[in-house]
């Protein structure tokens, strides 16, 4: 892939060029305040015969686009043009590859941002060989993309439960234990769930929790299961500077003469926002008694 990396710039409404070399170097104006992550790309042919292979002439497109594929601050694109080699380009007549070998060309070019165009953009650089396509990735982040992160914190713990009756257990996302007979609860230690949603960059982004419909099946029969989830933040917008915590409750229906022991499940959590879409496996804890 050729990578122009991930770039931040000084001023948003100036066009920037940015050059990666066939050597993976970089250069780019004063406009430009960081690049990192770049990398030239490679062209491989791989000859896994037991003979010879000639490569006809391959030949570079004289411009490449990347299109803007998330978190785009407008409809914009970033044209890629000057494609460099090293070494050059098989020409008229071709290059041979020895028998079990193989051959790179680095790719190097020059990539322009437009004004007040940032996002995620990707595209191929498409050379020819022989009237074939030979499509190289390419890639681009410019400016400050937000990478959401989740991070458990705090079980779903439904506590201690005497197993003598059926029964149904609740805890709501601010940890509070109902009972249903009173009964069957003791020694009150039971917790809501928690995860921790937080965002890399200053810019505030939007996420949406999807809480699990339905009932969860914990096993032993039909009576035995959880369900009507409750989630303490449906929607909710978090930057670098203030993190959000999601709260989860449900109820757990438990049958008469469930065993003694502790039971542990894993509850999927979805998590939505404007980047990719991240899942996190929620524990949900019960111990039960017969006393």
């Amino acid at each position: 892939m050729l990578n122009f990396g991930i770039i931040k710039k000084k001023y948003e409404n100036n066009n920037a060029v940015v050059t990666i070399s066939p050597n993976g170097s970089m250069s780019y104006p004063s406009s430009i305040d960081t690049a990192e992550g770049y990398c030239q790309g490679i062209l491989r042919y791989n000859n896994t015969s037991s003979s010879k292979f000639k490569v006809n002439k391959v030949t570079a497109p004289t411009t490449a686009t990347l299109s803007c594929v998330s978190n785009c601050s407008q409809t914009c694109s970033i044209e890629v043009k000057t494609f460099r080699t090293t070494p050059s380009l098989p020409a008229q007549g071709g290059t041979q590859i020895n028998a079990n070998s193989y051959k790179d060309w680095n790719v190097g070019g020059v990539a322009t941002l437009p004004p007040n165009c940032s996002g995620v953009f990707e595209g191929t650089v498409d050379f020819t060989c022989a009237g074939e396509t030979i499509s190289l990735p390419a890639k681009v982040i410019v400016g400050d993309i937000p990478t959401i992160t989740i991070t458990p914190q705090d079980d779903l713990d439904f506590g201690d439960i005497l197993s003598t009756t059926a029964s149904t257990v609740s805890v709501g996302t601010n940890g509070v234990r109902t009972c249903s007979p009173a009964s069957v609860c003791v020694a009150n230690q039971s917790s809501n769930g928690t995860f921790r949603v937080e965002n890399s960059s200053a810019t505030a982004q939007t996420f949406t929790v999807d809480c699990p419909s339905g009932a969860v099946q914990m096993g032993n029969g039909n009576n035995f299961y959880i369900d009507s989830f409750i989630c303490s933040a449906s929607s909710s917008s978090v930057s670098s500077s203030t993190p959000a915590t999601v709260n989860v409750g449900a109820t757990l229906h438990v049958p008469q003469g469930q065993a003694v022991g502790n039971i542990t499940l894993h509850i999927p959590l979805q998590l939505i926002t404007n980047a990719p879409k991240a899942q996190v496996f929620w524990l949900a804890s019960i111990f039960f008694k017969n006393l």
